[in-house]
């Protein structure tokens, strides 16, 4: 007499579980970053915040950011740069925000570190992403060295005004008083 198997028990063969090993191989990119996690994946939040950190600035272009935070994540340096600085300057990161330090202290950096957090700090204040294959915008209006200057004096380039307004006289007090 043939003994079947418990309704419970999966059958399974060598072609079903090269079905399922596939198909979870092609999941594979679509699954959330936690369920990959390994020691170089960086999530957005932790750039965020070091960004914060580094520039001092809270409230940063989430345009910006995204495009920077991009832009590092493909470079094959980014990631580890990232993570060391990361793991240096908040090493509970996972658990808090909070610094190792209250200051950023260079000196607690090494060379490859320094020149990393200089290079995000300076994309943040031009807006430029400077590498030697060839200088990128990333985002003119929203660099960081216009944020002090923004109410006095508007991003050079980046008028409000219609086109051709230059050819005709500033509209102040005395010149409106004229033409009334």
């Amino acid at each position: 007499m043939k003994q079947e198997a418990p309704p419970c028990a999966i059958d399974l063969t060598r072609r079903r579980l090269s079905i399922a090993i596939a198909s979870l191989l092609l999941a594979a990119p679509a699954l959330p970053g936690h369920v990959w996690a390994t020691g170089d994946v960086v999530s957005k939040q932790h750039f965020r915040t070091l960004c914060i950190y580094l520039t001092a600035f809270h409230r940063l272009d989430e345009t910006m950011l995204q495009q920077i935070y991009d832009i590092l994540l493909h470079e094959p340096w980014g990631r580890e740069h990232i993570r060391r600085l990361l793991n240096k300057l908040f090493p509970d990161i996972e658990h808090s925000a909070k610094p190792r330090t209250p200051y950023f202290v260079v000196r607690n950096l090494d060379d490859a570190e320094r020149w990393f957090a200089g290079h995000i700090l300076t994309t943040w204040m031009t807006g430029i992403y400077y590498h030697e294959t060839g200088n990128r915008t990333i985002s003119y209006e929203h660099a960081l060295m216009y944020e002090s200057l923004k109410d006095i004096r508007p991003v050079p380039g980046m008028s409000r005004e219609s086109f051709g307004f230059w050819q005709h006289p500033p509209h102040t007090e005395n010149t409106e008083r004229a033409d009334g």
